[in-house]
């Protein structure tokens, strides 16, 4: 069994008010920024044109030679406006996710994870689809990748959902 990580699902009354918003400190925009001014790691050429790097990872990790020309920037850009294009995509180079390693959580100061309510009831379970044994390998590849990412955990809980591939 599977399931969504960061997601707690917690019993309410019948009286649940709908409508609630989701809780993360109001401002962590301005936290993360002054931590970008402590550490400054890539002040660059457009410090006070740019919102600064909050990752901490190395520049051109992922956004490597070869991937920055395959990006379609424009024809109509001029070099300048190319070059900040290109230092901004490198501030927001940790965001970009080329496949799914390289994919992250927000932190949970931003988006705590989510307290899903119920209401008292038995608990249910659906039959999956059957997987064809070409797509067997394929599946396990699948459910591999989405644990490794932090995407699903195990999970030995009383509920099954039916999944197919796509």
């Amino acid at each position: 069994m599977y399931k969504r990580k960061g997601v707690k699902v917690v019993p309410v009354d019948e009286g649940h008010a709908a409508g609630e918003k989701p809780a993360g400190e109001a401002g962590w925009r301005q936290r993360l920024m002054v931590e970008e001014k402590a550490r400054r790691l890539d002040v660059g050429r457009y410090a006070g044109i740019l919102v600064p790097k909050f990752s901490t990872i190395k520049r051109g990790e992922r956004l490597t030679p070869e991937r920055l020309a395959k990006l379609e920037m424009g024809k109509e850009l001029r070099p300048a406006e190319r070059e900040l294009l290109t230092e901004m995509l490198f501030n927001r180079e940790a965001a970009m996710a080329f496949d799914s390693a390289e994919k992250g959580l927000f932190h949970d100061f931003i988006e705590p994870p989510h307290v899903i309510p119920t209401i008292p009831h038995k608990a249910w379970q659906a039959a999956s689809f059957r997987i064809p044994p070409a797509l067997h390998e394929t599946s396990v590849r699948l459910i591999q990748d989405r644990l490794a990412c932090g995407t699903i955990e195990r999970s030995f809980g009383p509920y099954r959902n039916p999944w197919f591939l796509v």
